[in-house]
């Protein structure tokens, strides 16, 4: 007995020689692989999607804001004040000239079709080897993991374009508005303001999709590739509701703020 105690290792080192059944080393693999993939593909992409997007949001408000309190330090928006379109027309034709003329616009796009791309290859590269050993292994349940997170991307990237569009709208009316409020430290109050409206869009729609919704489905009963993609559906559709319901408050806003109009004004800054 003493001798099988002190051999005990060799013992145990003879039996790994042999190889177990199939069936024992598949039994956990694929799932460790399938979470390593999704930690992966969530803090990747959302890392790149939300950086990016404090970048250009800060980037925009900051700009703005600044080019605005130039005009008003330089006396070139009480120039233009005094034309028909009003103050808040002034600020806007002051936005979008530095927009343009600066060329600001371009490298905004570009700053975003980089950031795009990014997101792309970080995707489609963590994802392929999901779905390549998901359809060599007959993996039903992988593939259905694979497949939500294809979900996720294909939310992921036309919310980052819709952000893009946000960023300039919102971020110049929120300048525009800011400038006239905060007349010290405007440029500092702006960044901050941007940062957390972008932010609140980008909360809600995740609360939306992975929080809210999967539990009200959960509730009902319902599953499967429908109930996955309507989930992507009314994230990115919360997303776009949070930053209308923005832009139209700050338009307004800023119409009372500079031109004393309570009710909805269109815009018509051409000439």
């Amino acid at each position: 007995m003493g001798r099988m105690d002190w051999l005990l290792s060799f013992v145990l080192w003879q039996d790994l020689q042999a190889p177990p059944a199939r069936h024992w080393a598949r039994s956990q693999s694929p799932k460790r692989r399938a979470d390593q993939a999704a930690l992966v593909l969530t803090f990747a992409l959302a890392a790149l999607a939300l950086v990016s997007g404090v970048i250009l949001n800060a980037l925009v408000v900051y700009r703005a804001t600044d080019r605005l309190a130039r005009a008003r330090e330089h006396g070139t928006f009480d120039l233009l004040a005094v034309t028909p379109v009003g103050g808040f027309g002034a600020s806007w034709a002051i936005f979008a000239g530095w927009l343009h003329y600066g060329l600001t616009l371009r490298t905004l796009r570009q700053m975003r079709l980089n950031a795009l791309r990014a997101v792309f290859i970080v995707g489609v590269v963590t994802l392929l080897p999901v779905f390549t050993s998901a359809l060599e292994r007959d993996d039903t349940a992988l593939l259905q993991e694979g497949w939500s997170w294809l979900l996720f991307l294909g939310c992921l990237l036309p919310l980052m374009a819709l952000d893009y569009h946000y960023a300039v709208v919102s971020g110049g009316l929120l300048s525009i508005v800011i400038a006239e409020v905060i007349r010290t430290d405007a440029r500092i109050a702006a960044i901050f303001a941007g940062v957390a409206l972008h932010l609140t869009a980008y909360l809600a729609a995740a609360a939306t999709g992975a929080l809210m919704l999967p539990a009200v489905y959960q509730a009902l009963g319902l599953s499967g590739g429908l109930a996955d993609l309507s989930r992507v559906l009314l994230a990115l559709a919360v997303f776009v509701l949070v930053h209308e319901a923005a832009a139209l408050l700050l338009y307004r806003a800023a119409q009372n703020r500079l031109n004393g109009l309570d009710e909805f004004q269109p815009l018509h800054v051409r000439s």
